[in-house]
Order: C-alpha cells, then structure tokens, then sequence
C-alpha cells in the first residue's frame, strides 16, 4: 500500500509529532531556512511575467483567488435595520437601529479591504438606510409618548363631586 503524504495544512495526528508533517506541497521547491537566515530573495528573472489584461477573459479569474463570500457584518446590519424598523412604532426600534449604525463602518471598511472577494454592498446600504429610519421614528416616538405624558400630568387634577371638600 502506498504511502500518503499528509496535507501540508493538516493537524498531526494523536501521538505524531509536528516535525513528522512535509512542510512542502509536492511539486513546490522548498524555500525553508533556519530561523535566523535572512530570507530568500527571488531575482525578478524568477518572478513569472504581468499577465496582461486583454489575455485574460471578462469571466475568469486567477485559480489562487479565494472565493467570494458575503459579509456577515453586512447580513448583521441588514437584519438590526429589519429588526429596528419592526419595532420603531413602539419605541423598541432604537436599540436595534443604533446597533446597526454602529456595525456600518466597520463593515464597510472590511469590505473595502477585501478588494472585491467580499460581498454585501447592497445588504449593508439597505441595512444602513433601514437602521437610519428606525432611529429616527423611534426617537419621534419616543419624545411624543414623554410629552404626551407630560401634557397628561399637568391637567387641573382630579376632579371631585361639588360636595366633596
């Protein structure tokens, strides 16, 4: 039976020690030194050529891009902005709302530095529009039921039957 070389990102097995796992994928040369070496240096003569853009077709992509994957930090703001406007009637879109707006840089840094392998734009602009809207709502609502409450509280008292002192 052959022998299989372990995954060079594979865990070592119970009782396998790390050095035992090839730190090289096969058909790579190795390029590990000790640890105080100086790094390799490549010569530019080594380095493969720019592919050029007219080369490469509209819908291809290189084969060592990771995969596009959406933003969960944009799916979160998506859903507090949902969850924001759902209760803005009852005061209770506040929370949600700030929550969202609070989540919105960071994610539209993250998805900046992402260069295009990060999705969610659209989700995180709705997100972002919703959770404004429930703010501002809620916090109408919010000042309408205290000064409704203030209005109420100030009335001429309770009123009492003319033979009551």
């Amino acid at each position: 039976m052959a022998e299989v070389s372990p995954s060079p990102w594979a865990r070592p097995a119970p009782g396998q020690a790390p050095a035992e796992i090839a730190l090289t994928v096969p058909g790579t040369p190795e390029i590990l030194q000790s640890p105080s070496a100086p790094p390799p240096v490549v010569p530019a003569t080594l380095l493969p050529p720019p592919r050029p853009s007219e080369q490469i077709p509209t819908g291809e992509r290189h084969p060592q891009d990771p995969d596009e994957a959406p933003s969960s930090k944009a799916t979160a703001v998506l859903a507090l902005g949902i969850v924001g406007v759902l209760l803005m009637f009852c005061g209770g879109g506040l929370i949600p709302g700030l929550a969202g707006l609070l989540m919105v840089r960071s994610a539209r840094t993250e998805i900046a530095a992402a260069a295009g392998f990060l999705t969610g734009g659209r989700a995180l602009r709705a997100g972002e529009i919703l959770s404004w809207i429930a703010v501002a709502v809620s916090a109408v609502v919010i000042v309408a039921v205290v000064i409704g409450l203030l209005i109420g509280s100030v009335g001429n008292g309770p009123q009492y039957d003319e033979n009551v002192n």
